[in-house]
């Protein structure tokens, strides 16, 4: 089974009747309930040309970097964080096949979902997915998709998208290069840009500390909202509130396995309580497993492996895989893996 996740902004959807409408905008405080979170975290919504253009030069200056630390420049930590969070948003581990994994509706009032990260086109990271895709290829299998995955960006509504799967597997088929290297765009600018800038502002210095940034944007998304319930919380809501109750970053002062814990707590919170929300409008929705990844976080903390060190135990979504080793990772696609020279 997919993980539902939020993706590039927070998506809750306004559905179809302005009851529904009416009480996201009280919940939310916000006068819009699909308002595409604040203007604090980044200027998300800029055009994507501008974003293009910027995020080109930051993922090939990271990647010149030695910080053993730096996902971009790190292979061994960025092939493991790409095939945990596979892991996690696909039951299995090899992200050369996340890439083409096909949209599909997961009843998460995200719309489709589909790709490594698991775009939703109820968020901006279809959207941006899709820019890339015309711009990299405009006569890509995708590209007759284009308005309809604009028209329903904010929604769950998939209308004008029939047939976006079999046209996807075509662009896995046909056009792989070129669809991951759109794929590759997006998750680095949207994704490893953010878990790196924070990471570095919080005074992160561990491995595993850029796994968990990561993979928390690429369940939760970025931004911050302060009038954000529980089951609303972004990345940023996540980073302010592991801070509640004194608990500082390293660069505060605090002790990093210490503030991460507090960071993976409240993201049980936050899923928790979105499970708990979706299950009340869908009495059909499973959230069985939607917490494994964050138990395998919380083991690797608690065993002190700060070096994301392998070979690494984990359950995920309900498949007891046997131990993640060098060997697996080894056999896992380096060039699938590689973010230099994406952006020309």
């Amino acid at each position: 089974m997919k993980d539902f996740k939020k993706g590039s902004v927070r998506k809750i959807v306004l559905g179809t009747s302005s009851a529904l409408l009416a009480t996201l905008i009280a919940a939310n405080g916000t006068g819009l309930a699909n308002a595409a979170e604040n203007q604090n975290h980044d200027n998300h919504q800029k055009m994507t040309q501008q974003k293009s253009s910027k995020n080109k030069s930051n993922t090939q200056n990271k990647a010149a970097t030695n910080d053993s630390s730096n996902i971009f420049a790190n292979k061994q930590l960025r092939k493991t964080s790409l095939a945990l969070v596979c892991a996690a948003e696909h039951t299995y581990y090899d992200y050369g096949k996340g890439y083409t994994d096909k949209p599909e509706n997961i009843k998460d009032e995200r719309g489709l979902t589909a790709g490594l990260t698991g775009f939703t086109t109820n968020g901006d990271d279809m959207k941006e997915f899709i820019d890339q895709y015309n711009k990299i290829n405009p006569n890509n299998p995708l590209s007759k998709y284009t308005n309809a995955i604009h028209k329903v960006s904010g929604s769950d509504s998939i209308k004008g998208l029939n047939g976006a799967d079999k046209a996807w597997e075509e662009a896995a088929k046909n056009d792989r290069e070129n669809m991951i290297k759109a794929q590759k765009r997006v998750i680095a600018s949207d994704y490893m840009e953010k878990a790196e800038k924070y990471a570095e502002k919080d005074g992160l210095k561990s491995k595993l500390s850029r796994y968990i940034y990561f993979d928390a944007i690429v369940k939760h998304g970025p931004g911050r909202n302060k009038d954000a319930k529980v089951k609303d919380w972004s990345f940023g809501d996540l980073r302010a509130h592991a801070q509640d109750g004194g608990v500082k970053t390293p660069a505060q002062g605090g002790d990093e396995k210490a503030y991460l814990k507090n960071f993976v707590g409240k993201r049980y919170d936050a899923t928790n309580a979105e499970n708990k929300y979706l299950k009340k409008q869908d009495l059909s929705f499973d959230s069985k497993n939607t917490t494994d990844r964050l138990r395998t976080q919380m083991e690797l903390l608690n065993d002190n492996n700060m070096d994301l060190k392998l070979p690494i135990k984990y359950k995920i979504n309900a498949n007891h895989y046997k131990t993640l080793t060098q060997e697996k990772i080894d056999k896992l696609s380096d060039e699938d893996a590689n973010f230099d020279g994406i952006w020309n």
